[in-house]
């Protein structure tokens, strides 16, 4: 891809014209480093209490039709809550990087 437009905390799901027309919470132009595995720095202050992230790739290098993403990597940490009271393993899993498994 040489680009792509990230939608943050979108209550329905976005086709392929509104992930055109929308605006986006932040669009990226990629290059080469960052195809070869350089981590993509996001705004901060506008990726804070995401509950769900939609990508959307308008466009590829040379005008391919197709897209071939080997690997998405988010990085980033749990802030629980005020008041909210987690258990020491569920806190463990999330201090380890066990999104998919957390408790």
């Amino acid at each position: 891809p040489e680009s792509l437009r990230l939608f943050m905390n979108k209550p329905n799901a976005l086709d392929f014209d509104a992930a055109e027309t929308e605006a986006a919470t932040q669009e990226i132009k990629l290059n080469a480093a960052h195809l070869a595995g350089d981590p993509i720095p996001l705004k901060y202050v506008l990726f804070q209490n995401v509950s769900n992230l939609t990508i959307f790739i308008p466009g590829n290098f040379g005008g391919l039709d197709q897209t071939s993403i080997s690997q998405i990597k988010i990085i980033g940490s749990v802030v629980p809550q005020e008041g909210t009271k987690w258990s020491p393993e569920h806190q463990a899993a999330v201090a380890k990087g066990d999104w998919l498994n957390p408790r």
